[in-house]
């Protein structure tokens, strides 16, 4: 069984770790702070660095909407880049490979990519209309091509519950667009025809039904918990 997990509150009804003997696991953003998923995706740049930051990354398979590898004999060049005056953070040791990225306006990091490392970009990723996803639908998508034609269950996408806001690290480092429930009602209010609309995200559900032939389950609206506990335990 093919699992994605959204960071809605309504994951907390199941426990991650009793899933995970079940089949494979898809997770966004946050997740990696309490549960290590089979795959994990960000497409937020901050979150990257977090997730980098932590070394999650080299020890777990991860996939990144900007993840573009620098061999190590472009360093110099892509260092001397930099405007004068920029703080440059780098991790060690050097390695083959490396990607920058930019922590504020004037700091940025060099990341050196283990040569162990499983981290991958993803190339279809884009920003345009058709390839745009959030973290969730990409990896809604993502576990589409890998599982070709397997059941995909989808567990915390709680704007399919009409419960935008409800995020379980609301109020945490890079969730901070709001400290309560109330506050994230109201953020999300005001993104209504932006990227950050629920509608858009919903349409992104809906291309990648017409796009492959995975049959795409949302546990909370067709099918109810109770329901998804059964059939796990058929």
């Amino acid at each position: 069984m093919i699992f994605c997990i959204g960071n809605g509150e309504s994951r907390q009804k199941i426990d991650l770790h009793f899933l995970k003997k079940y089949g494979t696991i898809y997770g966004s953003n946050g997740l990696y702070r309490d549960f290590t998923p089979d795959i994990l995706l960000t497409c937020d740049p901050m979150m990257l660095e977090e997730i980098i930051e932590s070394g999650y990354s080299k020890e777990n398979k991860c996939f990144f909407k900007t993840f573009d590898k620098i061999p190590s004999f472009n360093y110099e060049m892509i260092r001397s880049m930099f405007p004068s005056g920029y703080k440059i953070y780098e991790t060690t040791p050097k390695t083959n490979n490396f990607i920058t990225m930019e922590v504020n306006s004037n700091e940025a990091c060099i990341y050196w990519i283990g040569d162990e490392e499983l981290s991958e970009k993803i190339d279809w990723w884009g920003d345009d209309i058709e390839n745009s996803f959030t973290t969730g639908t990409a990896a809604v998508r993502l576990a589409c091509t890998m599982n070709l034609k397997e059941d995909i269950y989808c567990i915390g996408f709680d704007y399919y519950l009409d419960r935008t806001a409800d995020n379980i690290f609301l109020g945490t480092r890079h969730y901070n667009y709001a400290s309560d429930i109330h506050e994230a009602n109201q953020y999300f209010d005001s993104k209504n025809d932006t990227q950050f609309d629920r509608k858009n995200w919903i349409e992104q559900h809906k291309r990648i039904e017409e796009e492959f032939d995975n049959k795409i389950y949302h546990v909370g609206k067709h099918l109810n918990y109770i329901e998804f506990e059964e059939l796990l335990n058929e």
